[in-house]
């Protein structure tokens, strides 16, 4: 996806945003910036809801602004998990890095009261609405680093993070291209996959998983297109 902001969404921007994932762009996004710089760095940004937003920020050597990636995990995942398994495949390609904790993942779990998987739908979508609106200050936060190109902001996101990266670029203009992988569906092609990062996933979880009936049954009508 490619989003080229036209003259009148340029107009819509600087009007005051409404609905459920509005961004208030006066908003005190409390950053504090890394104070290293090699590789991934920890920093951390104010949520939507008032918390601290934890994540990593790995800047890219070079001069001038670049182009910037936000990365988002997937579910029971962390910011650390997918910036080991990404962060090196990036390396050398002149683009930054940022991979913040999504809401009761990583090391905001340590803050958060509740089951990671709860039974009642409705909390469900509500989390995800605080990722995506806490996913969407993210890209605010690239935007005001004097080493960003805020016109080349772009999204990868796997497995939940892919669903939440489905809402993000329908309300985030800033995004100026995205891949989703398997966000619900194809996860019978990523099981079998050999990629490195998907080995210990693979290997491990997965046949566990399926020892589960039930899961085999879900898994087996996955669609994998």
């Amino acid at each position: 996806r490619v989003a080229v902001p036209t003259a009148a969404q340029g107009a819509a921007a600087a009007r005051p945003e409404t609905g459920d994932y509005a961004l208030d762009p006066r908003a005190d996004l409390a950053i504090t910036w890394p104070t290293g710089t090699a590789g991934f760095q920890p920093m951390s940004y104010a949520g939507s809801t008032g918390d601290r937003v934890p994540a990593l920020l790995q800047l890219a050597p070079g001069a001038g602004r670049l182009p910037a990636i936000l990365l988002g995990h997937g579910h029971g995942a962390s910011a650390e998990n997918i910036a080991d398994h990404l962060g090196e495949g990036f390396a050398g390609k002149g683009v930054h890095l940022l991979a913040p904790d999504h809401p009761f993942h990583g090391e905001r779990r340590r803050h958060e009261r509740g089951d990671l998987c709860p039974d009642r739908p409705e909390i469900l979508v509500a989390r995800w609405l605080r990722a995506v609106k806490d996913l969407r200050r993210a890209v605010a936060v690239l935007r005001r680093h004097p080493r960003v190109d805020p016109q080349r902001i772009g999204y990868v996101g796997f497995s939940l993070g892919g669903v939440l990266g489905g809402l993000l670029v329908a309300h985030e203009p800033g995004i100026a291209a995205a891949v989703l992988v398997a966000p619900a569906g194809g996860w019978k092609d990523l099981a079998a996959s050999s990629s490195a990062w998907k080995l210990g996933w693979n290997r491990r979880l997965l046949p566990e998983w399926l020892k589960d009936p039930r899961l085999a049954s879900l898994l087996a009508t996955v669609p994998t297109a």
